[in-house]
């Protein structure tokens, strides 16, 4: 099998750049990240990022060991294609945020997550990507008409509720007053999982 050496090694960049390097999955990861907290609001420290691997089912996160510890899982498929490593990374990278140890989302955290790595991609390889199944679209569909109520308040609602899967509709309704209800309850229902984003 053929793997793309840009998602794992690393590349001295010439004079000029004494102490940089090309960019890895570790190194986009931080960038991804640094991107996230700027935008939501700082992610749970509490839990350890032991990396990224790639497994069949991928991409998700788990938590070996029912522990505070979390891994990345790309699909293995993406070993080959770095912008769609990149893509599923981003993705799941929005979940680092406020990682609760479950599989259980909310559409709002999940149509979060699609509209991050689709940005991602667009501002980093000048790519659009669709998102894979029906209920991820809606998910981000939602999520967007959420963002254009006020671009900050996955922000304000972090700072009372930290963990993205707990921001209920009341909340969304007391920061957000003219916010339609019907979306505040769309976009706090339970996700239902999916294998791909």
């Amino acid at each position: 099998m053929h793997i793309d050496d840009r998602l794992f090694v690393a590349q001295r960049l010439p004079e000029g750049f004494p102490h940089g390097y090309t960019w890895t999955l570790a190194s986009r990861l931080g960038e991804m990240l640094r991107r996230l907290e700027e935008r939501y609001g700082p992610r749970d420290s509490s839990f350890t990022l032991l990396g990224i691997e790639f497994e069949e089912t991928g991409p998700l996160i788990w938590f070996p060991g029912a522990s505070r510890y979390v891994i990345i899982q790309l699909s293995t498929n993406t070993l080959k294609n770095l912008e769609f490593a990149c893509y599923e990374l981003a993705h799941e990278a929005v979940h680092l945020l406020s990682p609760t140890g479950t599989d259980e989302t909310t559409v709002l955290e999940e149509g979060l997550a699609v509209h991050f790595s689709r940005e991602y991609l667009r501002d980093e390889f000048g790519k659009e990507m669709a998102p894979k199944g029906d209920r991820y679209a809606e998910a981000l569909e939602r999520v967007e008409a959420l963002l254009r109520v006020e671009d900050s308040l996955v922000w304000n609602c972090r700072q009372v509720e930290p963990v993205l899967s707990r921001i209920g509709k009341d909340l969304l309704l007391q920061l957000s007053p003219d916010m339609d209800e019907s979306l505040a309850d769309a976009v706090t229902r339970k996700f239902e999982v999916s294998p791909s984003p």
